[in-house]
C-alpha cells in the first residue's frame, strides 16, 4: 500500500470510527481537527511548499528554519510554531502556515523591501525594521540614512516628502542625516549637500523653487548650501571662496 492509499484508507476508517460513537460519547466542545487527531494519528507531513515571490531569501533557509517544530504529524504538528521560525529568518516580514490534505504544509511568505541602506550596516525597510547584511541585495539607487535608531521613522517620512519636493535638483537623494541636535544634512548624487533644521520645511520648499534660477548655472561648484538662515541661504563654493556668500530665496 502506498502512502497516500494509506492515507485515505486511514482516513475512511477514522471517519467511520467517529461516526459509529454514541452522540453522548462525542463532546461538543472538541474541534473537528482535535477528532482528527486521535482518528488519525499517523498521518504524517510528506512535503513543506514554500510560495511567493522571493528575492532575496531562498527557500531551502526557510525549509532549514522551519525543520525543527515539523512534529507530531500531519494533524498535531504546531503551526503556530512553524509560523515563528519562519519569521525568525532575516527579511521575512510575514507567513500564514495551512495544512493541505493529505500530507502538505504550505507557507505562504512575504518579504520585507529595503527603501534605504544604514549608515551602520545593514538596509532599512518600509516598516522601519533595521535588517541585517544580505548577500545579492543591490544597494544602487537606495540612499543612506545616518542617525540614531529612533530618527528612523523620521527619516523615512522625510524622504518620502522631500523626494518629491526637490525631484529633479542633482540627480535626486543619496544620503540623509540627522544630528542629536535636530540638523539635517541632505546630500544629492551630485554631490552637493543641503543643511536645515527641524522646522524648515517651508525653506526647503522655498529653496526648490528658487534653486534652478539662482544656481543651477553654477551647480558643479556648489559643496553646501545652508538653509538654516531666516530669509534666505548660504553657499558654501567647493573652492573655498565665497564661503559666506547668501542668495536670497
Amino acid at each position: 500500500m502506498n502512502l497516500r492509499r494509506g492515507l485515505v484508507v486511514s482516513t475512511c476508517a477514522g471517519f467511520a470510527a467517529l461516526a459509529a460513537l454514541p452522540a453522548g460519547q462525542m463532546p461538543e466542545a472538541r474541534s473537528h481537527l482535535e477528532q482528527l487527531r486521535d482518528a488519525l494519528p499517523s498521518a504524517s507531513i510528506t512535503a513543506v511548499r514554500i510560495v511567493g515571490n522571493l528575492r532575496w531569501v531562498s527557500r531551502s533557509e526557510l525549509a532549514r528554519a522551519v525543520a525543527g517544530p515539523l512534529r507530531g504529524g500531519f494533524f498535531r504538528v504546531d503551526v503556530d510554531a512553524v509560523r515563528r521560525a519562519a519569521l525568525g529568518v532575516a527579511w521575512v516580514r510575514d507567513v500564514s502556515v495551512r495544512r493541505v490534505w493529505p500530507g502538505e504544509l504550505h507557507l505562504t511568505v512575504v518579504e520585507d523591501r529595503p527603501i534605504a541602506r544604514w549608515a551602520g550596516g545593514g538596509f532599512l525597510s518600509d516598516r522601519d525594521v533595521l535588517l541585517p547584511p544580505r548577500r545579492g541585495v543591490p544597494a544602487e539607487g537606495l540612499p543612506v540614512f545616518d542617525g540614531s535608531l529612533r530618527t528612523i521613522p523620521a527619516l523615512r517620512a522625510r524622504l518620502r516628502e522631500f523626494g518629491s519636493i526637490l525631484d529633479g535638483i542633482g540627480g535626486g537623494i543619496e544620503r540623509l542625516e540627522r544630528s542629536a541636535a535636530g540638523n539635517w544634512t541632505l546630500g544629492f548624487a551630485d554631490g552637493v549637500r543641503l543643511v536645515f533644521r527641524d522646522g524648515q520645511e517651508r525653506q526647503v520648499r522655498r529653496f526648490a523653487a528658487v534653486y534652478e534660477a539662482a544656481l543651477e548655472g553654477r551647480r558643479r561648484s556648489i559643496d553646501r548650501i545652508d538653509l538654516r538662515y531666516p530669509n534666505g541661504f548660504a553657499v558654501q563654493w567647493r573652492n573655498g571662496r565665497d564661503a559666506h556668500s547668501r542668495a536670497r530665496g
